[in-house]
């Protein structure tokens, strides 16, 4: 075989080659592309009984106090919270999630939120900020009428149960806003309706 063959031969395996390492680069490609397998019944069935029990420590939930004290008095106070969208680990053997947290920042957000430690007959005023993304962790029918923001953004609102306090305070369905209050729902009390209020109705479809 002359020097010219050897060439030859060299280059269309060379060639070959290539070809073999950009074929491989394809398939992986696709492969990552491909959409991840659907969740049924029996896949979560399969994973929730794969996973050991009591190896993470009970989280200790921030406590916010909704009080001050003066003069060793107590006295009524005020506090900001933040809905944010962070990563957050439900288990040693699982990967981190996206969620919707309650804090006083990002850094300090829980899943569930803080509790909020009040005294009777002291008021606490809280402010609910809305810090979310433009769109929602998770798919939602954005046509429901109860909230339909003009300018985008995921409506929210705060509902509390068993509270003493007059109803505008409740947390309506009809009350959400959109980040940094640029968009909020019917603010003012309307006649009585044909159905009862229900803080759900925002994402019916996702809870339902």
């Amino acid at each position: 075989m002359n020097r010219c063959d050897t060439r030859i031969k060299r280059a269309t395996m060379l060639r070959f080659a290539v070809a073999v390492v950009l074929l491989t680069v394809m398939i992986g490609t696709r492969a990552s592309r491909a959409p991840p397998p659907p969740v049924t019944e029996a896949s979560l069935h399969k994973t929730a009984s794969s996973l050991e029990k009591f190896v993470d420590e009970l989280p200790m939930l921030p406590k916010l106090y909704g009080y001050k004290k003066l003069n060793g008095k107590p006295i009524p106070a005020s506090l900001a919270i933040g809905m944010y969208a962070k990563k957050w680990k439900f288990h040693r053997d699982l990967p981190t999630s996206t969620v919707f947290a309650y804090g006083t920042s990002a850094a300090t957000a829980t899943v569930p939120g803080p509790t909020i430690e009040a005294i009777h007959r002291i008021p606490t005023t809280v402010t609910w900020l809305n810090f979310l993304p433009d769109t929602h962790i998770l798919p939602w029918d954005p046509t429901i009428p109860t909230a339909i923001p003009k300018h985008g953004g995921v409506p929210t609102v705060v509902h509390l149960h068993g509270g003493v306090h007059p109803p505008e305070y409740d947390g309506s369905a009809f009350a959400w806003f959109t980040a940094n209050f640029r968009e909020k729902g019917f603010p003012e009390r309307t006649g009585p309706v044909i159905f009862e209020r229900n803080p759900a109705l925002l994402i019916l479809n996702i809870s339902s």
